[in-house]
Parts: C-alpha cells; structure tokens; sequence
C-alpha cells in the first residue's frame, strides 16, 4: 500500500523529514500546505511534492491525503492537530504535542474516539541506538538502572524575533530541546517522579534558556537532566545500573552505544541509521496504519501522557507560564 502524505506547515524541520520519508517505497510526498500559497509553491517545486496550498484546510479536504506531518511552531499543533483528526486523518506531530497536559489530553481522546491512528514526533525513540538500547535494558545486561544523565544544550546566534525564543510560539528550552533528556526517564523507569526539583535561566525575551532538572523516585532511582538553548553541552545520555553502563554519545541523534562493565569498556555498537534518520519514525506511523493499529507499541499514546504530565509539572516548578 502506498500512503499519500501531507505536510502542514514549511518548517526548517520538514525537508529533513521528506529526505528521510523518500527512502521508503511506500510513502508519497503528496501535499504541502502554507497560510502563505506562494511559500507553499516554492516549497512544493524545491521538494518535488506534487500538490501545494495556501490554507491548512485546503489540505485536509484532500480525500486524497492518507497521513498528515504536522511541523508548525508549538503553539498551533493544537489547533493544527484538531483540523487534521476532525477532518479523518491519521496525524504524526511534531514534539512537544501541545503546550499543556489537558491539550494533550484532549487531543488523545479525540485520536481515540475517531478510532485515527496519533502519534507525536519523539524521533529520537525508533533510531537504532533505542531500539538497542531497550534490548540491553530489557536482558538487564547493566543489572537494575538506577540511575539516568542526559543533557542537551547548544548555543545560537539568533536574534530575539526566532521561535525558540518566542514566548508567543512556546519557545524555550523545555518545550524544545528538553523533551529529549526529560523523557528519557518515562521510557526507562516507566513511572512518574516522587520528587522533582528545578532550576532554570529566564532570558531577556522571557524564555527559559538553560534549565535542570532533577527527578527522584522513592524506589531508589535518580535522573540528573539539563537542556540549553543559548549554552553547549555534550549531548550525551548515561544510563547506569547496578551492574555497568552504558553511554550513547550525542544520545537524541546518535548513532554509537558503549557498554561498560566492572568500569571497563565491554563493547562499543556503531549503529549507522540511514538518511536522515526520520524514516523511521515514518516507517512506524504506516506499519501501525497497515497493520490495523492506531497506536505505536513504542511511542503509544498514555507515554505521550506522561511526558506532557512531567513536563506540565516541571514548568510549575519553573513557574513557566503560557498565554
């Protein structure tokens, strides 16, 4: 079966997506869809898609069009998700879903109710460093993990008008870069914190630009996390068990695994993904749809919950507010 796919919104992000999308032999990049018809056309003849238009709606009123990407700033994927599912589509959005957790709730529940296949963005999850990542946790090779560091931090030259650090579009470091290391815990320990504690750097325009955030659970385990829009951090992921650990260098787009054990580096995995790497994030989206599921086993709805109920209370702790 092949699936026409539609694109909401001419994002930086999308052309890695379509790069990543025309590897596969059974996806179409069919339409793309602008509130600018002349910005939709350019991008429409640069990427080789082959119908553009100027309104969001346009698109969705495609019969044509099987699954729609949504790549538009954080806070329209509301409102943007809305019109896709209402409209019959299957939707792949872009992380973080919405900008709270009852938005993100009522998306779900709309998803459900449709019986459409929902799933947000988080690519990082379906590269081949997770999948073997949750192999080697899953044979418990490093023992009980007890305790997680990640950190994503990067620096910019950006003027203060760029949507990250646009308080309007849900810019910050926790709505963008910190859903990486943030979630990490949710996927690894399967539950919500006991205790969280916070801190975070406000910028001139209102933004938290360089955050931490330490999670503690009752039953013993830790997570130390940290991103940054405006300072460099390794990007590395470290997850330690009673037994060894193990580092995934540049872990939310890395391609290498190290495992130690006794402190002794035991094996290094080089997982080279192919193209982009979003391929297969997409290639999950039209597995399920095919298959007749309307959730990803990897990236199901009710872990969506949950990071948007952490990040939810993480931005109370920051005092992070939203219009």
């Amino acid at each position: 079966m092949i699936f026409n796919w539609g694109f909401v919104g001419c994002s930086t992000i999308l052309p890695s997506f379509i790069e990543g999308l025309k590897t596969l032999s059974n996806a179409n990049c069919y339409a793309v869809a602008s509130r600018n018809l002349n910005r939709a056309k350019e991008f429409s003849d640069k990427y080789k898609i082959s119908k553009h238009y100027g309104s969001y709606e346009e698109l969705v009123k495609d019969k044509e069009v099987d699954i729609v990407y949504i790549s538009t700033t954080n806070d329209l994927h509301k409102e943007n998700v809305l019109l896709c599912l209402n409209a019959g589509k299957h939707v792949l959005c872009e992380k973080p879903l919405t900008l709270s957790y009852d938005d993100t709730k009522e998306l779900v529940d709309l998803a459900r109710e449709k019986n459409l296949f929902f799933m947000e963005g988080l690519w990082t999850m379906f590269l081949p460093t997770f999948v073997k990542l949750r192999e080697l946790i899953e044979q418990k090779i490093i023992g009980e993990v007890k305790m997680i560091r990640a950190d994503f931090g990067f620096t910019n030259d950006w003027g203060i008008e760029r949507r990250l650090l646009n308080k309007q579009l849900g810019g910050g470091t926790l709505m963008d870069n910190g859903i990486y290391p943030i979630s990490l815990p949710l996927f690894i320990f399967g539950i919500q914190p006991d205790t969280i504690q916070t801190f975070c750097k406000i910028g001139e325009t209102g933004v938290d630009e360089y955050s931490c955030y330490l999670l503690s659970y009752n039953s013993g385990e830790v997570a130390t996390l940290s991103s940054s829009i405006r300072l460099s951090t390794p990007q590395d992921a470290i997850i330690i068990g009673t037994k060894g650990y193990i580092v995934l260098p540049d872990f939310w787009h890395g391609n290498k695994l190290i495992l130690y054990l006794d402190n002794k580096e035991k094996e290094t995995f080089n997982l080279i993904y192919e193209s982009t790497g979003y391929n297969y994030e997409a290639k999950e989206v039209m597995d399920c749809i095919e298959s007749g599921k309307k959730e990803s086993e990897i990236m199901n709805l009710n872990k969506t919950l949950e990071i948007a109920k952490l990040m939810n209370n993480i931005r109370e702790k920051l005092n992070i507010k939203f219009d």
